[in-house]
Order: C-alpha cells, then structure tokens, then sequence
C-alpha cells in the first residue's frame, strides 16, 4: 500500500504531515528490504550451485587417475566454500527479513497513531464483510505472530501434536519479531533449504578426505572372463572401474 505524504486526519497539520512522511519513508524501505531478500536468495543459489555442480563434476573426471590424490584432496576447497556460503546466507537472509518486519511495525504503528485504523460504512464496503480500511495484518498483533495464531495448514497440523509452550501474546517489539521470523513462511523454507545444502556440502568434503580416487587394479588373467563384481567399495571406485572396462 502506498501513502502520500501531506494529508490531513488531525487538527495539528503540522505534526501529521510529519507522520505521513515516516510513513511512507517505511514503506519504501520495507519494499527495499523485501527486494533484498530475493536477491540474497537469487546470488546465493547460484553460487551453491554452482559449486556443488563443481564439486561433483571433478569428483566423475578424476576418479579412478593415477597420481591425482593431491589434486582431488584439494578440490575439498569447492564443497567447503558451499558451506560457507550457505551459513553465509542463512545469516543475511535472517537480517533481511528482520528489518524488514521492524518497517512493517513501525508503519502499523503510524496507521494507528494517524487514525486510519477505522470502520468502512456499510454503503461504501467493497465487499460486504470487508468492514475495516486496514488488512488484518495491520491491525492484528497476532497475526503470524503468535504461537497459537498460524495459517498454514500444515504447520496446525503439526502444532496440534507439537504445541508451543508458550501461547501468550508478545509484549515487546524484540519478542514480536522473533514470533514474526518463525511465522514467515518465505525465510524458513529457504532456511531449511540452505541447512539442506549445507549439510550436502560437507558430505562431500567427508567423500574428498575419505575416499580413496584410484581406481582398484584388474588382477585378473589375460584371456580369463572377469567375474562381476557382487558389491563395490564405494561409488566412485565402482565408477571408475566401470570407466576403465569401457576403455
């Protein structure tokens, strides 16, 4: 919703033009904010991407090498920088969003102190319910923020066999945005998402140091029929040998 500045709704002009000033200065800054957190999703994914799409592409090209162990311990460097990356984001990500909840409940508090939180007249309504100016979001404390107060019916159901501990009503602007943040469905998908690559990415750095790229040698007899193999070491040596019988 965007505001002029310079309307009246008091008889002190002066001090309400002030206050339609700030807010519309909140309200650009809330659009900026939230066009912050989708470029810190944007610039992240792709950098996680594509290391990860790095990682396992050398990992294919030099297993089963001779001579490359030191160069493949090195590529580790790729999965851990996707690591920190993803903490990294996760980090900016939470910012992002926390300042932009402190815009929003700054402008709900102006709407309230410059007197629009009113009734809509019957005659005027745009639909017959819709009997206040504001959206509920503006003029409701709790709305996704509070415990006992969620939307999403995946997360009622899992409220109702993991409930809250605590259902009261937040009474300071700190505890409202924490209650606000896990409310937002938007920052904790792509929280868990981050979380998710994260752990991906330091499973591979366990794959570099653990696993061993030289492809197990082929003892058997010239002319003799190679048996199948029952179970593989590994992945990647199964891999490699599979590479090196093509040849």
């Amino acid at each position: 919703m965007m505001f002029k500045p310079g309307r009246k709704t008091s008889d002190n002009s002066e001090l309400n033009k002030r206050l339609w000033d700030l807010l519309s200065l909140h309200n650009t800054n809330r659009i900026d904010y939230n066009t912050r957190k989708w470029e810190t999703v944007k610039f992240f994914q792709t950098v996680i991407t594509a290391l990860l799409a790095a990682t396992v592409a050398t990992m294919y090209a030099l297993s089963g090498k001779q001579g490359i162990t030191l160069l493949w311990r090195i590529s580790a460097i790729l999965p851990f920088i996707s690591a920190i990356s993803s903490y990294l984001a996760i980090k900016n990500l939470s910012r992002e969003s926390r300042l932009l909840f402190i815009e929003e409940v700054q402008m709900f508090k102006i709407a309230r102190l410059i007197g629009l939180d009113i009734s809509v007249p019957e005659t005027k309504r745009w639909v017959p319910d819709d009997d206040k100016l504001l959206p509920l979001k503006w003029t409701d404390p709790t709305f996704r923020a509070n415990p006992g107060n969620v939307r999403g019916w995946w997360i009622r159901i899992w409220r109702r066999y993991f409930p809250p501990k605590d259902r009261r009503p937040a009474r300071n602007i700190d505890e409202w945005l924490d209650r606000r943040m896990k409310g937002h469905v938007f920052h904790n998908i792509f929280v868990w998402l981050f979380i998710a690559e994260c752990f991906c990415s330091i499973a591979l750095i366990g794959v570099l140091f653990l696993e061993n790229p030289v492809a197990v040698p082929d003892h058997t007899p010239e002319g003799a029929p190679k048996p199948t193999p029952i179970l593989s070491t590994s992945l990647l040596s199964h891999g490699a040998s599979v590479k090196a019988h093509r040849k």
